[in-house]
Order: structure tokens, then sequence, then C-alpha cells
């Protein structure tokens, strides 16, 4: 999956464009909102884990030394490895699609799950006859400060609209936002490096690719979630760009010398 001038630090990932202006990532951003079901999530996979490999487990406790803070790190990395995995299977599936859209041959695929659901994004193909105006392009707001990489624009049924493939386990409501932050971008960059005027798009959809087909789910992502969405990238910028600098060092006072003259 292309990311032209992505760049990933510490805080993030962000953009460079031609002419090596900085700026944020959106999914980087959008990354500030609460995911409360998170902590839930990362604790049942955890235990999951746990629950599943116990002979392993059991094997590395017999090490007296450095058994019990192997397996505190074993088990508390578990969600990160699977959500990994994931993130590698949805990386897979998009370059797929990028090769459809592009022409290019179909990169191997090895993994069952993720030759599944590249066969779910060809049955939405033959089901809605999709035709694609771009893939994987890397979209800039100047005046906004950010920038991504959008997955497609597709003509379906007469109506240009901004698709989203998603390979998780849903879609949730941050897919609005992350739309119509890329519909609100002022230019795409071309290959070459050159500025392009973002087209106009009558809306935005997701394309959720999962175990047992696909959907294609339409998503607000009109002004009103634009607008909202620049409430988030201030917060994100409160976070990593103002709030280190808000609280200063203690400050100090030079001892009060003591009088030694007595009064007349």
């Amino acid at each position: 999956m292309s990311m032209r001038g992505a760049r990933t630090t510490g805080r993030g990932r962000f953009y460079l464009d031609a002419e090596g202006g900085s700026y944020w990532s959106v999914t980087t951003i959008l990354g500030i909102l609460p995911k409360p079901a998170l902590p839930y999530w990362a604790a049942k996979k955890a235990a999951e884990y746990a629950a599943d490999n116990q002979p392993a487990i059991t094997a590395l406790l017999k090490d007296e030394e450095s058994g019990r803070e192997a397996v505190i790190d074993l088990i508390k990395r578990a969600p990160w490895r699977y959500s990994e995995k994931r993130m590698d299977i949805g990386t897979h599936v998009h370059q797929a699609i990028e090769a459809h859209v592009t022409g290019r041959p179909f990169p191997p695929i090895e993994d069952e799950r993720t030759a599944k659901l590249v066969g779910h994004f060809h049955q939405f193909l033959a089901d809605w006859q999709p035709t694609f105006e771009a893939s994987e392009m890397t979209v800039f707001n100047r005046t906004q400060k950010y920038a991504g990489t959008l997955d497609a624009i597709v003509v379906i049924d007469g109506q240009r609209l901004l698709l989203d493939v998603k390979t998780g386990s849903g879609v949730y409501p941050e897919a609005g936002m992350q739309i119509a932050m890329y519909r609100s971008a002022e230019f795409l960059e071309l290959p070459d490096g050159q500025a392009k005027p973002m087209p106009k798009t009558a809306g935005g959809a997701v394309l959720h690719l999962h175990d047992d087909g696909y959907s294609l789910v339409p998503v607000q992502c009109d002004d009103t979630v634009f607008q909202l969405a620049l409430y988030a990238r201030e917060i994100y910028r409160w976070q990593n760009e103002v709030s280190p600098d808000v609280v200063g060092e203690p400050m100090t006072r030079a001892p009060q010398q003591e009088a030694t003259d007595a009064n007349p």
C-alpha cells in the first residue's frame, strides 16, 4: 500500500508535500479520539492468550530467574500481536485492490483470510460495477494543516463517492470524520509530485470486507462532521504541540538577607 511522502515519528505519522511542507496524518489526528472499548478488548485478548497457551506459559515459569517476567511480557503483548497481524492482512488487501485499480499483477496471497477478503472484494466489483477514478492517493489541506491517503474515489450508479476500505471488526463513526477530512482536502498529489485540485464527491462510503462477505455502508461525511473533525485536530495539536510546553520549571527566589542593623 503506497504512502507517498509519509513519515513516522514517535508521535504518529505526518506527510511532506512536494514543497517540503509538513502535515499531520488524518489517521494520526483521529487516533486522539477516546476508545472506551479498547481496554476491555485488550484485557480479553490477553486473557484468551493465557488460557490458550498454558503449556508454553508453564514451561517459561520453570525459569526461576526470568520466567515470571517473560510470561508477563508475553501475555501483555498478545493484543498488539493480534492487532499487528490484522493490520498486515489489511495492508495486503489494500495492495490487491490497488493492483486491480492500476491494472498491475496481483501480489501473491499466501494468507487464507486475506484470500477470502480479496474474494469478497471481487464480489463487490461484480455486484456494484464501480468505476475507479483514483486509488491510494495522497491528499492535502494546507489551510487546516493535515494530509492523508484515501483508499479510492469511485463512481457507483452515477455518483462519485469517496470509498474507504475496512477489514476490521466493524464500521465505526470516526470513519465519517476520516472520509470528511479526505473529501475536504484542497488538492491531491500525483505520483510525479504535481498537485491536482481535489475532485468534488457526492458523499462517502465504507466497503467493509469481513469473514462472511462484504458490506457497502454509507457514512455521513458532510461539513458538520468535518467541522467536528477539526476539533479533534485541535485536541491533537494541544496534546502533541502545545501541552508539552505549558507547565514550566518551578520558580525560585533568592534568599532574603536578614537585617543586621538594629533599629534606632
